[in-house]
């Protein structure tokens, strides 16, 4: 989470220009601060207890995954914590160009956000 695009970007130059690769080319398409929230924050908790009535079973907490967004102002800026509820299952192909999601699936996530709405408005 303390990482910088430009320094990351300066890294790779670097490591590329080491290993003989200075005639590959970098075209930045666009950076984002990266960012986490901490697992123990209360949000967190509520996210994973829903889960749990929504799939009747204690969700997979992955505090950290490969993966972008506009986290960093939500959670630096406005001090808002973030999660990501996946929805799917191992054979959803995600990212190929066979990428897909099974109706029922889509159903529980939006019934662990709607439960997760519910429980927001009862803090």
């Amino acid at each position: 989470p303390d990482q910088h695009p430009d320094d990351i970007l300066n890294k790779l130059r670097d490591h590329l220009d080491r290993e003989g690769f200075s005639d590959v080319e970098i075209i930045p398409q666009g950076s984002t601060k990266p960012a986490r929230t901490d697992p123990s924050d209360p949000f967190v908790s509520l996210a994973n207890q829903t889960a749990e009535i929504v799939y009747g079973q204690r969700p997979s907490v992955h505090p950290m995954t490969g993966g972008s967004g506009p986290n960093h102002p939500f959670i630096h800026i406005l001090n808002l914590p973030v999660i990501s509820s996946g929805v799917g299952y191992p054979g959803t192909a995600i990212h190929a160009p066979n990428e897909h999601i099974r109706l029922e699936d889509l159903k529980q996530g939006i019934r662990h956000i709607a439960y997760l709405l519910e429980a927001m408005g009862q803090e």
